[in-house]
C-alpha cells in the first residue's frame, strides 16, 4: 500500500475471496501528508492499547531505497493524525511493540539497524539503539519479535531479530542493546564451495 495503510477507497467493498463470498467495507483509513507517497512495509497493533496501530514505511528492495524512512503510531480514534512521527535514517522494514511493556516499540531498519522507542515520550530519538560495535546487521532486518523468557522482571523480555545477513540474534536490553548469535545461515553457494575445498582430491 502507499502512503495509506486502509485498503480501498472509502466507502467501496472489497471481496474476501477471489469467488465472491463474504464482503468487507472499509470503515476508515489511516492517511496523512506525512506519510504521502510512502510504500507501507509493516505493521503492528499495540496488545495493550488496541487502537494503537505502529506502522513502518520504507521498502525491501536496493532499488527502491528513497532516503529517510519513517514510522507512525497511529490511533483509530484520529486516523488523520499519527500519535507519534519517527523519521529513520533508512527505511522501516519490522515494528513489534512489546506485549510486557507496551509503551517500547521496536523497528528494524533496511540497513540492518535496531532501534527502540518509548511512545510515551514525545522526542522522536530512540532510548536504544545497535551500532557496528554492538553487533549491528550488515543487512536488511526482515523480522523483529519480543520474546518472553518467563520470571517477574521487565528484562525477561527479550528481542529477536531476523536479518538478511543470515543471522537470527537475540537482544537484551538491561546495559543497552546486548547481543547474542542464536543462528548463523550461510548462503548455500558459498557453503557448498567451502565443503569442496574441504574435500581430499580423487587419486
Amino acid at each position: 500500500a502507499d502512503g495509506a495503510a486502509g485498503g480501498e477507497e472509502a466507502g467501496k467493498t472489497v471481496s474476501a475471496a477471489a469467488g465472491g463470498g463474504d464482503r468487507f467495507e472499509l470503515l476508515w483509513r489511516f492517511e496523512s501528508p506525512v506519510c504521502e507517497g510512502r510504500n507501507v512495509s509493516c505493521m503492528d497493533w499495540n496488545l495493550a492499547q488496541p487502537d494503537v496501530l505502529a506502522v513502518g514505511y520504507g521498502d525491501f528492495r536496493f532499488t527502491r531505497q528513497v532516503g529517510q524512512g519513517l514510522v507512525l503510531v497511529w490511533s483509530v480514534k484520529n486516523p488523520t493524525h499519527p500519535l507519534r512521527i519517527y523519521r529513520t535514517e533508512h527505511g522501516a522494514t519490522a515494528v513489534a511493540f512489546s506485549a510486557r511493556s507496551p509503551h517500547l516499540l521496536a523497528v528494524g531498519l533496511y540497513d540492518g539497524s535496531l532501534a527502540v522507542y518509548d511512545v510515551r515520550k514525545e522526542d522522536d530519538q530512540p532510548v536504544l539503539a545497535s551500532a557496528y560495535s554492538g553487533g549491528k546487521h550488515s543487512d536488511c532486518i526482515w523480522e523483529v519479535i519480543w520474546t518472553d523468557r518467563g520470571g517477574d522482571r521487565a528484562s525477561a523480555e527479550v528481542l529477536v531479530t531476523v536479518s538478511a545477513d543470515g543471522r537470527v540474534t537475540q537482544w537484551t536490553m538491561s546495559k543497552g542493546l546486548e547481543y547474542s548469535d542464536l543462528i548463523r545461515l550461510k548462503r548455500a553457494a558459498a557453503a557448498a564451495a567451502a565443503t569442496a575445498q574441504r574435500m581430499p582430491a580423487a587419486d
